[in-house]
């Protein structure tokens, strides 16, 4: 059985198929101490624009709130970021209808754009 972490924030996500640079961006975006603080203490949930017909209705801030919530929870070694994931791919389309694969390299800033945009 593994430990769990000594220090909350050092939990670890599990690579969920070529998710390494999506991780790489959220661990590295964890690690902004005001943002962090931010979605820890849900104040993401009272800025949320639900009605913005050009964003994601708060769902990325949402899914992203709730894993921020998890790795700084100090309760778990590793976690996956499934459930903001598969929102993202969900909310994630291209030009002209076309889903945009988000989770490889070239997509990380995308990643990152969307998430933060509402």
């Amino acid at each position: 059985m593994f430990a769990v972490p000594a220090e909350k924030g050092a939990t670890g996500l599990n690579n969920l198929g070529n998710t390494c640079f999506m991780n790489a961006a959220l661990q590295c975006v964890s690690n902004t101490r005001a943002l962090t603080q931010y979605f820890t203490g849900n104040m993401h949930l009272y800025e949320m624009n639900r009605n913005n017909p050009l964003g994601m209705k708060g769902h990325i801030a949402k899914r992203y709130g709730d894993l921020i919530q998890d790795i700084w929870s100090g309760t778990a070694k590793t976690i996956a970021p499934l459930k903001l994931r598969v929102r993202h791919s969900r909310c994630c389309f291209g030009l002209h209808g076309y889903v945009i694969v988000c989770v490889v390299q070239k997509n990380v800033m995308y990643i990152l754009i969307t998430a933060f945009e509402q």
